[in-house]
């Protein structure tokens, strides 16, 4: 039995504004992540991280949606680390695995749910990446430090998938410093699988990055 996590509790600083309840096309950004979750065979419940000052404004469109299986809504802390581990504490000691996504990425795609679940090792994770093709330099005061080697590298993206059990003996040591789940199990001595995205997963960060999303929803 697997939960799924859907992380909307950013605030946006670099955005300037809640990213994740603006309108993308006919619904808000995080409601395509809930979309999916809601449809994913392989997800028996969802837990929604949203952050306070939103909280209640999500609560009330959840009134109103046609829900597939319990959606569970949690308030998120002040680092995405934080907010994922109030929802950990949440889950119920009966579910094996949990799936977790950045609501920021609208294009998740069913198969990607699928895919890091069954692909998550017993002892480890597995996340969706995508691997740089792009020339990457060493940056100072911008100024090239040197060129990196891009050989075996890739971009660390969500959905990404962990053995619940695991995953919280992670959570008990300190782990408000990291950025994902995968680095904080890597911190921990367990092995990360990485797999291909189904689809261009985007994160928007910025208002380009929503013009983007709407041009590739568009053309789907």
């Amino acid at each position: 039995m697997n939960a799924g996590i859907i992380v909307a509790a950013g605030k946006g600083e670099r955005y300037g504004s809640y990213k994740q309840t603006e309108t993308l096309l006919n619904k808000k950004v995080y409601q395509y992540s809930l979309d999916v979750f809601n449809v994913a065979d392989l997800i028996k419940s969802i837990y929604l991280v949203v952050a306070q000052e939103i909280y209640n404004s999500v609560e009330e469109d959840l009134r109103s949606y046609q829900n597939n299986k319990p959606i569970f809504l949690c308030k998120g802390g002040n680092t995405r680390a934080q907010s994922v581990y109030n929802a950990i504490r949440m889950i119920d000691d009966s579910y094996n695995k949990v799936c977790i996504h950045d609501a920021v990425r609208p294009l998740i795609q069913k198969p990607d749910i699928e895919n890091v679940l069954l692909n998550c090792i017993e002892n480890g994770g597995c996340i969706v990446g995508e691997k740089i093709n792009e020339t990457l330099k060493k940056i100072n005061n911008n100024k090239v430090i040197e060129t990196v080697n891009r050989t075996n590298m890739w971009l660390s993206q969500t959905p990404q998938a962990f053995c619940l059990k695991t995953l919280r003996s992670c959570y008990n040591n300190r782990f408000d410093h990291f950025t994902d789940e995968a680095s904080l199990l890597e911190s921990n001595g367990y092995n990360i699988q990485v797999i291909n995205s189904v689809n261009k997963n985007i994160k928007i960060t910025e208002k380009k990055d929503l013009e983007l999303a709407k041009q590739l929803l568009s053309n789907e």
